[in-house]
């Protein structure tokens, strides 16, 4: 869903840059933490 509103936003032009960014931070830290946990399990 988050690519797909980035891309819209990039496609279109509309959206503000600060909720593109908040967006993209957002995305970043779920997969910081999907990653985090899976590697967490692998080495427990």
């Amino acid at each position: 869903v988050s690519l797909a509103l980035i891309y819209h936003w990039f496609r279109y032009g509309r959206g503000e840059k600060a909720v593109l960014i908040a967006e993209a931070i957002y995305f970043i830290g779920s997969i910081l933490l999907l990653s985090g946990a899976v590697s967490s399990i692998l080495l427990f």
